[in-house]
């Protein structure tokens, strides 16, 4: 069982009736831990970490600089025009 910051409490509790879940979050699905607070009984969540979260592959890194530095030489091409 892992504990979760309880709010009301102000420290990290006990769980009952602990629970995964998987949301949709900002377009993505999410692992999200739901429980109850075991001393004042009120809803607790916590988003969970998967290592798919965590990293990101080396082609998709490189896929991203291309995109960044294609966004740069557009940004450039519209402030030439605009100093002109």
């Amino acid at each position: 069982m892992d504990r979760i910051y309880c709010i009301k409490c102000r420290s990290h509790t006990e769980n009952v009736d602990e629970r995964e879940e998987q949301i949709t979050s900002k377009g993505k699905p999410r692992l999200v831990m739901k429980a109850l607070c075991a001393i004042c009984s009120k809803k607790e969540n916590k988003f969970i970490t998967t290592e798919k979260s965590k990293t990101v592959s080396q082609e998709e890194y490189e896929q991203l600089l291309v995109k960044l530095s294609e966004l740069q030489n557009t940004i450039n091409k519209f402030d030439e025009k605009d100093l002109k």
